[in-house]
């Protein structure tokens, strides 16, 4: 990685990765930003993404993971951020919400 203490975008992240191994990608991205103090700024649409990051997260020593949905409000046409952490990312997942 070549950021150093800097930050990374990647647009979706999940396009050319199997679902499959989604997860083993998480786990080896949590690693590498880690170890270079480095954070990652990806987008998804994808629900089995969003749940392989968690996942990978989950089974780490650290949860340093946050997914943000950008939600326009109806009334105010304004468009909000809306944080997830752990824990509302699992009820999410668990309750089969719509979180994308």
């Amino acid at each position: 990685m070549n950021a150093k203490e800097g930050t990374v975008s990647i647009d979706e992240i999940e396009n050319g990765i199997h679902y499959s191994i989604m997860e083993k990608v998480w786990q080896s991205i949590a690693v590498a930003t880690r170890k270079s103090n480095t954070q990652l700024f990806a987008t998804t649409h994808s629900y089995e993404c969003i749940n392989a990051a968690h996942q990978a997260f989950s089974n780490s020593e650290l949860y340093d993971f946050r997914y943000f949905r950008l939600e326009r409000e109806k009334e105010t046409n304004i468009i909000k951020s809306l944080t997830y952490d752990k824990d509302n990312i699992e009820t999410s997942l668990e309750l089969n919400l719509e979180m994308r």
